[in-house]
């Protein structure tokens, strides 16, 4: 009988080594659950592929607001001089433009990855099923 004394002991976070592992020990003989250990697997990457793009994505937005606040911080002492004042309000907006494509062409790119990975997946998903 354990001791109620006892702290749990903390799961650890999957690892890809101990992921291996586990799919090492499930793996059978039969044909037919070889094609459901697969669908498994299949099942989850795609989990893991989303939970990626998602956090890539959420990153990436509060990334900009930094990196943009960081940009401008230099320029709002030049704006406090009279003559520097609309240049550096100037080169404000062109920083803020400049550093939005760049974030927003890296979420095109996350979006395109994730959706060639996701028509991979499905394409062996459909071979494991065949």
């Amino acid at each position: 009988m354990a001791n109620q004394n006892e702290t749990p002991k903390k799961e650890k976070k999957a690892s890809l080594k101990s992921m291996k592992a586990e799919l090492r020990n499930e793996k059978t003989e039969a044909p037919e659950e070889r094609g459901g250990l697969w669908r498994t697997v299949i099942g989850k990457v795609k989990k893991y592929k989303t939970q990626a793009k998602t956090s890539l994505l959420v990153r990436s937005k509060r990334t900009e607001k930094w990196h943009k606040q960081a940009a401008e911080w230099p320029l709002k002492f030049l704006a406090k001089i009279d003559r520097l004042e609309r240049v550096a309000g100037d080169m404000t907006a062109i920083q803020a433009k400049t550093i939005g494509h760049g974030y927003d062409l890296m979420r095109t790119v996350v979006t395109k990855v994730d959706d060639i990975a996701d028509e991979v997946l499905t394409r062996a998903e459909s071979r494991c099923a065949a």
